[in-house]
């Protein structure tokens, strides 16, 4: 893999990556079975099942009554252009959905990429990958988030634990200084009580990424760790997943790191 440095590739997601995405082409739709008050939120034109021929890929959503932002209920279908033939999959609901169309696993033929806001306040998304196969979709595994924990330490400072890689990063917190004292969290630059860091291992952001320009992709994520409360982001983990096609198939950790959270770079994607 070419060198990147992984805070580079943190600053790119958080000002958001593009996927593909491509406009339905001029071809025979049937009726997809989705209920009667669902609306078509995407369509497209791309070949997901490796036969060359672009199928007809469609997002619907069945949108809340009272709130016609917020989707109860979202719906994937996928139509044969020769025979009409269509499959559906019902995924959970959620704001602002996406749809895009990557190749995580090497075979030429790309995946379907969902994601819905949850709209809470932890700012988290739901992530879905989608294959084809044997006339009927399938869903795939996204990976987890990084396993970390940490706590506030002497000197306003965090020190997080990625238990994947086994690594500490301490993060410099002397900015949150008076807060933090107003707050008799500390001291005289001493912590007065123990306080752990909160994190969680659902994403903030998941993007597709082609570093090799291969047209094989990656996943790079971004999760967020807050301090004393939920509003106080401290840091944000950076982290790049590789699908390893062997057996069942599973997403490999390539690389990672953390750094101290930066709003000027956030962009309004982390909050």
């Amino acid at each position: 893999m070419k060198p990147m440095i992984l805070a580079s590739a943190l600053a790119i997601l958080l000002v958001g990556a593009a996927g593909i995405e491509s406009r339905a082409e001029a071809i025979p739709q049937a009726k997809m079975p989705f209920p009667k008050d669902a609306v078509t939120i995407k369509e497209a034109s791309v070949d997901v099942t490796g036969d060359t021929r672009p199928d007809r890929i469609v997002l619907a959503g069945r949108p809340r009554k009272d709130n016609n932002i917020y989707y109860e209920k979202l719906y994937l279908g996928v139509e044969d252009p020769i025979t009409n033939q269509i499959v559906s999959y019902d995924i959970e609901g959620g704001y602002s959905p996406s749809l895009e169309f990557v190749d995580v696993t090497g075979n030429k033929v790309p995946e379907i990429f969902i994601s819905a806001e949850t709209g809470g306040s932890g700012g988290i998304i739901n992530y879905y990958l989608y294959t084809y196969r044997n006339k009927e979709i399938h869903p795939m595994p996204v990976p987890q988030g990084l396993d970390m924990s940490g706590a506030l330490e002497d000197g306003y400072q965090a020190r997080i634990y990625v238990r994947d890689t086994n690594q500490y990063t301490t993060i410099d917190l002397a900015d949150r200084a008076k807060l933090y004292s107003d707050l008799g969290i500390y001291r005289n630059n001493q912590i007065v009580r123990p306080v752990s860091v909160m994190t969680s291992r659902s994403w903030q952001l998941l993007k597709p990424a082609d570093p090799e320009g291969d047209g094989v992709y990656v996943l790079w994520g971004i999760q967020a760790i807050k301090g004393v409360a939920n509003a106080d982001t401290i840091a944000v983990a950076g982290s790049e997943w590789i699908w390893e096609p062997a057996g069942a198939g599973t997403w490999r950790l390539s690389r990672s790191n953390v750094i101290k959270y930066e709003p000027r770079r956030a962009n309004g994607s982390i909050k």
